[in-house]
């Protein structure tokens, strides 16, 4: 492959897979490039490919910590037979703070 037609998102692709446990001598192959080529692209963009591979990491567990939280949001919605679709807006007002605190001492 020629080195020109290669741009910085693929380099970054190619450095992350090397860390990713694949071969060099496989990446080498694929790419028709050399192993000096490959050590430069190592050495300039590594710390960046390790970068993007914890923030990777990091947004996956935020996901999983989202659904989670969501998911218990929705079973106590269910448990107390709220819809959340129809869940009143924030109270902005002390007046409206108060109104809804009388209420909901009213409705326990």
């Amino acid at each position: 492959m020629n080195k020109n037609k290669i741009s910085v998102p693929d380099i970054l692709f190619v450095v992350q897979s090397y860390y990713l446990g694949k071969k060099p001598k496989i990446i080498c192959e694929e790419l028709k490039i050399n192993r000096a080529t490959l050590d430069g692209w190592l050495k300039a963009f590594g710390s960046t490919a390790n970068q993007i591979l914890q923030l990777i990491e990091e947004n996956n567990k935020l996901k999983v910590m989202f659904t989670n939280a969501s998911l218990i949001n929705q079973c106590l919605a269910d448990a107390l037979n709220l819809d959340l679709s129809d869940f009143p807006k924030m109270p902005e007002t002390q007046n409206e703070i108060d109104f809804m605190l009388k209420r909901n001492n009213e409705i326990i």
